[in-house]
């Protein structure tokens, strides 16, 4: 088992990844028109792997307490979206002329919606909250493990073999499937055993043999942006060949090598001390785009859908995707600002408790 490897409390480079992955979010659910609309939606499918690979490297020699931490902050998290969610609905409907009854018919959940959330991470409040069902399943899995194999030196071997079988089934139900003459809905790939879990293990694998790799096949920065490049334009090209697909091939060496140029080059060279503590709040930021992103769009259709809005005509729709990340990245920021607010007055409060 090789030494830990040094790495900075804060990744700046990472959190600045995240944010711009963030944004690609955006860019699926909310998709520019045109053939611009699908090559952007293609280069969009590095955004979650990163985020999980990004999980699963700070997660490599994580004893127990802290991966139980970072569960109970996911389901924290999960619910607080779920939250979010059901206020939003209630607003809607509320705005738009619905009833209560209305409201309280959102709310009921089916047997086949749980299992669905349960086995593919469908949740029934919102599409696009199966990332936090993922990357708990990650978290608790890799958690049961180190708790096998205790909190010291953990043999992770075992679960980078699973990762690529079950990589390997992914892309086969996802990519592969027209070819193969199979007919498999994209949820059945999309998923923490087939995606999350995968690319969380690479994560892991990356923390540990990062240096190795980089020396043994001489990754410098140029090389690594020439691969990263080579990777979008393979993913464009499977894109006219294969279809729509959750992960492209080309993808995948595009996020490993936006991963190691992270990794390798963690600190943005920034003037002045507000700045770089500016930059590592950019990954808190990623995550308030990602769980309101939905709901401000809707809002913005609403009001689309009523004219109480300018009209542009066809620039409106190359406009719609930038307005919703502006104002998802506004409504994120106070956010943040609100939370930081409420835990300095918190921490003021004990403080003074203790003092008394």
């Amino acid at each position: 088992m090789e030494a830990p490897q040094h790495t900075p409390a804060r990744n700046q480079t990472m959190d600045l990844c995240k944010l711009f992955a963030s944004f690609f979010v955006v860019f699926v659910h909310v998709p520019f028109p045109g053939q611009l609309g699908s090559t952007i939606s293609c280069l969009a499918r590095f955004a979650v792997p990163l985020f999980f690979m990004i999980s699963g490297y700070f997660s490599y020699r994580t004893d127990c307490s802290r991966l139980r931490r970072r569960i109970v902050h996911i389901v924290v998290l999960n619910l607080a979206a779920i939250g979010v969610q059901i206020l939003w609905n209630l607003f809607s409907i509320l705005t738009y002329g619905g009833t209560l009854a209305d409201f309280g018919r959102t709310l009921y959940v089916s047997w086949g919606a749980i299992t669905k959330w349960l086995v593919l991470n469908l949740n029934p409040f919102g599409g696009h909250l199966w990332y936090l069902g993922s990357i708990f399943t990650c978290y608790v899995v890799l958690w049961l493990y180190v708790r096998f194999f205790g909190d010291g030196e953990v043999f992770y071997q075992p679960l980078y073999l699973l990762g690529i079988c079950l990589l390997s089934l992914h892309f086969i139900l996802g990519e592969f499937s027209a070819g193969l003459g199979l007919e498999i809905p994209y949820q059945l790939p999309r998923n923490a055993l087939l995606l999350g879990l995968p690319m969380f293990t690479m994560g892991i694998f990356l923390r540990q043999y990062r240096e190795r790799i980089m020396a043994n096949f001489h990754l410098s920065a140029g090389k690594m942006m020439l691969l990263l490049l080579g990777g979008i334009l393979l993913s464009i090209g499977e894109q006219q060949s294969c279809g729509t697909s959750e992960l492209y091939i080309g993808t995948l060496i595009a996020v490993v090598m936006l991963f190691l140029l992270a990794a390798a080059h963690p600190t943005v060279p920034v003037p002045g001390k507000f700045l770089p503590k500016l930059l590592g709040r950019f990954g808190a930021y990623s995550t308030g785009v990602y769980l309101l992103h939905m709901a401000v769009n809707e809002y913005y259709m609403g009001f689309r859908q009523y004219g109480l809005y300018l009209k542009y005509g066809q620039a409106e729709e190359m406009l719609r995707p930038l307005i919703i990340v502006g104002a998802s990245l506004l409504l994120a920021v106070g956010w943040d600002c609100l939370t930081l607010i409420l835990k300095w007055a918190a921490g003021h409060l004990r403080r003074l408790s203790a003092v008394r």
